[in-house]
């Protein structure tokens, strides 16, 4: 994500429970430190507990209405 400042965040999505079994924190903590700065400035997690679903799904719906190619591709 490029918000309007020009930072770059990377961002990972998972789902929780999953997060908490495989200890992702530590290991997104070792992408954070090796990930270039010309990628991303920072990292941030989000779990599925996190996500509003229904915003996700309008995001989504917005983003194939401005882009027709990714639908193109999609199909």
């Amino acid at each position: 994500m490029t918000l309007s400042s020009g930072e770059r965040i990377a961002i990972a999505i998972k789902p929780a429970d999953r997060v908490v079994q495989r200890d992702f924190v530590t290991e997104l903590g070792c992408v954070a430190a090796a990930m270039p700065k010309h990628f991303a400035h920072r990292v941030k997690l989000i779990t599925d507990e996190q996500l509003n679903r229904r915003a996700a799904a309008e995001a989504a719906r917005l983003v194939m209405r401005s882009r027709p190619q990714l639908t193109e591709v999609a199909a």
